[in-house]
C-alpha cells in the first residue's frame, strides 16, 4: 500500500520532470564545419539546481544583511537613550545643588533676623532698667530735700526762741534801769559784751535770713524738677507698659519663626537624607558595575576583600583569524583603579545636625563626581559594529608556534577593512607599526585606562589627536603577526592589561539597568 501511494506520488512527478527536461542539442556552424553540444536530461538538472541554490542565497544573505542591520540600527538607539539619560542623570545633581545652596542661604537669613530680635529685647531690657535705675536716684534726691527743709525749718524755730529770749532781757533790763544806774559803771563792761553779742546775733539772724531765702528759692526748683520726674516717670510707665505688650509680640513672633525654622530644618534634613540615598545608590551602582569589569575596588569597600578569581582559561580551535604578541603565561598581580582616590564608598546619611548633614551630602557628591569620572574613562563599548569572538582574554595555544601562551586582548573578526572606533572618549598616545601588534592605535582615557587596537589595515588617526567615543581610528586588517583580517583589542590599568569582554558585558548592564 505504501509503495503503491509514494508511486501514485512519485509518478505525476517524475512524468512533469521528463516533459521539462528533455535532451536538448545546440548546433553551432562555423567555417564549414558543424559542431554538436548535447545537454542531458542529468545536467539540465544540475544547472537548474546550481541556479535555484544561487537564488536562494542571495535572498538569505539579503534577509541576514537587513536583520544585521536592524540589531546595528537597536544598538544605535540603546547607546543615545544611555547617553540621554547620563546628561540628565548630571542636571539633576545640578538640580540638587542649587537647591541645597538656596535652602542654606534662607535658613542664615532666619539666624541673622532672629539674633537682631534678641539683641533688640536685650536693647530694651537694659533701656528700662536704666530708666527705673534713674527714677530710684530721683526719689532718693526728692528725700534728701525734704529732709533738709525739715532741718532748716528747725533752725528758724530755735532762731525765733533766742529772739523772744532777747527781747525778754532787753524788757528787764529798762524797767531796772534806774535801780542798775548805780552799777552801770560796773556793768558797762557787760554791756559792752552783750552789745556785741546781739551785733553778732542780728548779723547771724540776716545771714540765715538770706540762707532761707536760696533754700526757699532751691525748694520751689527741687518741685519743679519733682513734678517734672513725675511726668517723666508716668511717661517712663507707659513706655514700659508698651514696651512690655511689644515684648509680648516679639516674643509670639519668635516662637512662631523658631517653629517655621525647626519645620524647615526637618524638611530640609529629610530631603538631604532622600537626595543622599538615592547618590549613594547610584555610587553603589556604579561601584558594582566597576567591579563587573574585574577591576579591584574592593580595597576601597568596608570589610576585608574577597580572593581574587582564578586567572581565565580560555583555549580556542579552530582556524579562524588570530594574532598578537607570544606572552607565557605567568601569575598576574592585582592592581586597583580607585587606589588614588581617598572618599569613602557607600556612605549613609547618619548626621545629627544640619550642618553635618549639609556635609555628608557633600561629601557624597563629590565621592559621586569621582565615580562619574571615572565611568567616563571606562571603555565600556566594544570597537566594532558587527563582529564574532575569535580568540578570548587568559590562556591559549599561539596560533603559530602551538605553545600555551596568554593573551592579553581579545581578536575579534568582521569584515575585512570594516571601521574600528574608539569605545570612550580620550587621546592618542601612539599611531604608527608596532613590530607583532602590526598598525597599531593606542589611546589613553585617562585615570590610568588606555586601549590598544592592532593589527589594522589603515590608521585614520594620529598621535596627539583627540578623540570621542565612536569615532573611526583605523580599519580592520591583517597586519603584524596574524594569521588573517581580524582586530587584536586590549583594555589596561596603569600598563596592566584586562579582560575587554567583562566590560562590553558591562557596558551591556548599564544598558539593561536603564
Amino acid at each position: 500500500m505504501m509503495k503503491e501511494k509514494r508511486q501514485k506520488l512519485i509518478g505525476p512527478v517524475s512524468a512533469w520532470l521528463e516533459r521539462l527536461f528533455v535532451e536538448r542539442q545546440i548546433i553551432l556552424r562555423s567555417e564549414g564545419h558543424t559542431r554538436y553540444f548535447v545537454f542531458s536530461r542529468r545536467m539540465q538538472m544540475m544547472l537548474a539546481s546550481v541556479a535555484i541554490g544561487m537564488v536562494g542565497y542571495a535572498s538569505f544573505a539579503t534577509a541576514a544583511y537587513v536583520y544585521q542591520s536592524r540589531i546595528a540600527m537597536t544598538k544605535d538607539a540603546s547607546v543615545e537613550r544611555s547617553q540621554l539619560a547620563y546628561r540628565n542623570l548630571l542636571d539633576q545633581v545640578a538640580d540638587y545643588r542649587e537647591s541645597i545652596v538656596t535652602i542654606t542661604r534662607d535658613l542664615r537669613e532666619k539666624q541673622s533676623y532672629l539674633r537682631q530680635l534678641f539683641e533688640q529685647n536685650e536693647a530694651l531690657k537694659q533701656h528700662l532698667s536704666s530708666a527705673e535705675t534713674q527714677l530710684k536716684q530721683t526719689e532718693t534726691e526728692r528725700r534728701q530735700v525734704a529732709d533738709g527743709r525739715s532741718a532748716m525749718r528747725e533752725q528758724m524755730r530755735l532762731l525765733e526762741n533766742e529772739m523772744r529770749n532777747i527781747s525778754t532781757q532787753n524788757s528787764g533790763l529798762e524797767k531796772h534801769m534806774s535801780s542798775l544806774r548805780n552799777k552801770l559803771m560796773e556793768t558797762e563792761a557787760a554791756k559792752a559784751d552783750l552789745d556785741q553779742t546781739r551785733s553778732q546775733q542780728a548779723n547771724t539772724i540776716v545771714e540765715l535770713r538770706q540762707r532761707l531765702a536760696v533754700a526757699n528759692t532751691r525748694g520751689d526748683t527741687l518741685e519743679k524738677d519733682m513734678v517734672s520726674m513725675r511726668q517723666d516717670l508716668q511717661k517712663a510707665m507707659t513706655d514700659r507698659g508698651e514696651i512690655l505688650g511689644e515684648k509680648d509680640k516679639l516674643v509670639s513672633t519668635i516662637q512662631t519663626l523658631e517653629s517655621q525654622m525647626a519645620l524647615m530644618q526637618v524638611q530640609h534634613h529629610e530631603a538631604l537624607r532622600r537626595f543622599a540615598e538615592r547618590t549613594a545608590e547610584r555610587i553603589a551602582f556604579a561601584e558594582d558595575l566597576i567591579a563587573k569589569t574585574g577591576v579591584p575596588v574592593f580595597d576601597l569597600l568596608p570589610g576585608p576583600p574577597p580572593p581574587p578569581p582564578p586567572p581565565r582559561q580560555l583555549i580556542t580551535s579552530g582556524n579562524a583569524p588570530k594574532g598578537g604578541p607570544f606572552v607565557p603565561v605567568i601569575q598576574e598581580e592585582q592592581g586597583g583603579l580607585l587606589a588614588r582616590f581617598t572618599p569613602t564608598a557607600r556612605d549613609t546619611l547618619k548626621a545629627a545636625t544640619l550642618d553635618q548633614a549639609t556635609a555628608t551630602v557633600d561629601a557624597q557628591i563629590s565621592r559621586w563626581a569621582v565615580v562619574q569620572a571615572i565611568l567616563a574613562s571606562m571603555p565600556f563599548a566594544a570597537p566594532l559594529d558587527d563582529y564574532a569572538l575569535s580568540s578570548g582574554f587568559g590562556g591559549r595555544h599561539d596560533p603559530f608556534n602551538g605553545r600555551l601562551a596568554r593573551h592579553e586582548g581579545l581578536d575579534f573578526t568582521s569584515a575585512y577593512k570594516a571601521e574600528v572606533v574608539s569605545t570612550a572618549p580620550g587621546k592618542v598616545t601612539y599611531a604608527g607599526w608596532r613590530a607583532a601588534y602590526g598598525r597599531l592605535v593606542e589611546i589613553d582615557h585617562g585615570n590610568g585606562i588606555s586601549t590598544r587596537y592592532a593589527h589594522l589595515a589603515k590608521i585614520d588617526v594620529k598621535s596627539g589627536e583627540k578623540v570621542d567615543f565612536g569615532d573611526v581610528v583605523g580599519l580592520l586588517g591583517s597586519s603584524g603577526r596574524s594569521t588573517g583580517p581580524h582586530l587584536h583589542y586590549e583594555i589596561l590599568l596603569n600598563g596592566r592589561p584586562y579582560d575587554p569582554l567583562k566590560f562590553i558585558r558591562a557596558g551591556q548592564h548599564v544598558l539593561k539597568g536603564e
